[in-house]
């Protein structure tokens, strides 16, 4: 049985004979070959491109054979795919992921440190991402999501960045809870230890964040990227070492890939074990940065009250923080 495809930021229809309609939910304009690779997940920007070129697309109910149109918000894409692969999560009882909060539409858990969020092109993969563990869950259950390649996955944190993470757990909810975080009603706050000492105790960091040209594992600030905003306060300062660290609480107002990874290395204060983006300190304890997403709020499908979850910080970090002489804060 086909999978509908989904992703965040749009509403869609599965039409039948391999076609699939929506409406671009979007704020800015976007290519549409970007906008396609973003609904199929499993499938490259090429290929939706191949897909464009060979007439398979409509915009608004005309052909449109140009990778590089710019859908604008609320236009009608229509698209008659080839039959797809089937999705590469495979449920696994064995991975151990904390349960934070759950009620009838959502699972929030503290996503450990070194656990994929989805399954790569890698089949390793395939049964050890927090998707394997979702689908695990739910096994069995009438409602569990279907939707997409990563069902159930509404947003993602990075390999080595731990912390809540919510899971939908219907279609749905799967609708719902992509729909709040697209139009940002929600709130975000991660605990970062950056490289040296920060000039203020408050700041405000508003750079645009695309891919980076060179290096394309990598993103960073340029004027060819997407807004990106992220506000951060100092809770403390101390020494790795003979090396200055400092503890921020940093709250995203966008969700940009890497972003505060990359925002703090614009400045000039990479995080901890990000060698990524060159961080000036590592660890022996770490395998990548210091990143926790320490508190999340997201409106509620079932109560539309306020969710409010804190995520404890894994012992690698605290470990870390009190090598440093730093005092485990509360966010």
């Amino acid at each position: 049985m086909k999978r509908r495809r989904f992703a965040k930021n749009l509403a869609l229809r599965n039409m039948g004979a391999n076609t699939t309609q929506f409406c671009a939910l979007i704020r800015t304009p976007q290519r549409l070959d970007v906008l396609l690779a973003g609904v199929f997940a499993e499938h490259s920007r090429s290929q939706t491109g191949k897909w464009i070129a060979e007439g398979a697309v409509e915009v608004d109910g005309k052909l449109m054979q140009k990778s590089a149109y710019l859908v604008q918000a609320k236009q009608i894409i229509s698209c008659k795919t080839p039959e797809h692969a089937p999705t590469n999560v495979l449920p696994n009882t064995e991975l151990d992921c904390p349960v934070l909060f759950e009620n009838a539409s959502c699972i929030v858990v503290n996503k450990p440190l070194g656990m994929l969020t989805h399954p790569t092109a890698d089949p390793a993969s395939f049964h050890t991402s927090v998707a394997s563990w979702l689908s695990a869950r739910l096994d069995g259950k009438k409602d569990a999501p279907t939707l997409g390649a990563r069902p159930g996955i509404v947003h993602r944190l990075d390999k080595w960045t731990s912390g809540a993470l919510l899971l939908a757990k219907s279609d749905a909810a799967m609708r719902w809870y992509a729909e709040a975080f697209e139009q940002r009603s929600t709130t975000k706050i991660y605990l970062a230890l950056v490289c040296g000492r920060l000039p203020y105790p408050k700041g405000r960091i508003d750079s645009p964040i695309g891919r980076d040209q060179v290096r394309r594992i990598a993103m960073a600030v340029t004027s060819l990227g997407k807004n990106a905003i992220s506000e951060y306060t100092v809770l403390a300062e101390g020494k790795l070492g003979s090396e200055t660290v400092s503890l921020v609480r940093v709250h995203i107002h966008t969700g940009r890939t890497h972003q505060i990874r990359v925002h703090f290395a614009s400045i000039g204060h990479p995080l901890v074990g990000d060698e990524v983006y060159f961080t000036r300190i590592t660890h022996t304890l770490l395998r990548g940065q210091w990143l926790h997403a320490a508190h999340l709020e997201i409106p509620d499908m079932d109560t539309k009250k306020l969710l409010v979850v804190d995520a404890p910080l894994p012992p690698v970090f605290t470990e870390i923080l009190r090598e440093a002489s730093i005092e485990v804060p509360t966010i």
